[in-house]
């Protein structure tokens, strides 16, 4: 029952990400908006086409590391070991520790290095709870940002 629970909060983590750039990209949808949509979901190019039309710069706001770190959970929860895995293990080594071991030896990096080879199986990569709580709260936190923009910026970028 472990390795379906643990595949459970991975795959969700990748859901969430997907469903952040689903509703970034949605944005640049508006029917009312003179200037077409990005052509891909992807956070680069929807990141772009904000600071072009919107004013708007993602990297600024401050759930924007949160975002780029659930970006390469998803990466490495989707193709295993890769680039993104590697670039996850410096931000996050914790999330390559098989949780019983990070409980009994929160100090020692055991497993960190190991190859990511069956996320999907609920293997290699663990996403709390805890973790999966703090990628949700930071999404949130993010949206909620570029609606304070939108609030505050709205006469200058988005007439009526």
């Amino acid at each position: 029952m472990f390795a379906i629970r643990q595949s459970t909060l991975n795959l969700f983590s990748v859901g969430l990400f997907h469903l952040v750039e689903q509703q970034l990209a949605d944005l640049c949808r508006d029917a009312s908006f003179e200037v077409a949509p990005p052509g891909d979901t992807k956070i680069p190019v929807v990141a772009r086409w904000y600071s072009d039309h919107f004013g708007l710069d993602l990297s600024t706001l401050p759930g924007w590391a949160a975002m780029d770190e659930l970006r390469l959970v998803a990466n490495t929860v989707k193709h295993a070991e890769g680039g993104s895995t590697e670039r996850l293990r410096n931000i996050r080594p914790q999330l390559f520790q098989h949780p019983a071991v990070r409980e009994l030896l929160p100090e020692e990096d055991f497993g960190a290095n190991l190859p990511v080879h069956l996320p999907l199986a609920g293997e290699s990569l663990y996403v709390s709870e805890e973790f999966f709580r703090g990628y949700s709260e930071a999404a949130n936190g993010f949206f909620e940002s570029i609606a304070n923009h939108f609030d505050e910026h709205g006469d200058a970028y988005y007439p009526h």
